[in-house]
């Protein structure tokens, strides 16, 4: 038998820019943020979280659980999305997350 996959060229479909983030906020999950997710004219793949203005980590889903950090100390968490082409949104406004 033969398997047949189709890949959609998303380069050719995907024209926009996503949304950028909005709205983040705390989950009940300690250490967990949540936000409004973002839109895209196909999709968006990832979401880019940044710590104190770095990189840190990308999360599928629009929330996540910030590891590594140090027990109390307040750090400025900001997202990103990103869609299957590779296009970034603006980063999120800042939102401070004491890390516990």
């Amino acid at each position: 038998e033969h398997v047949r996959v189709y890949k959609r060229d998303y380069a050719v479909i995907d024209k926009e820019v996503p949304s950028t983030p909005s709205d983040i906020r705390s989950a009940q999950i300690k250490n967990t943020i949540w936000w409004q997710r973002a839109t895209d004219d196909v999709g968006v793949e990832k979401y880019a979280i940044y710590v104190d203005g770095a990189f840190h980590q990308y999360a599928s889903l629009n929330q996540t659980t910030l590891t590594g950090l140090t027990l109390g100390q307040t750090y400025q968490i900001q997202v990103q999305s990103v869609d299957f082409v590779g296009r970034v949104s603006e980063k999120s406004e800042e939102f401070s997350l004491n890390f516990t």
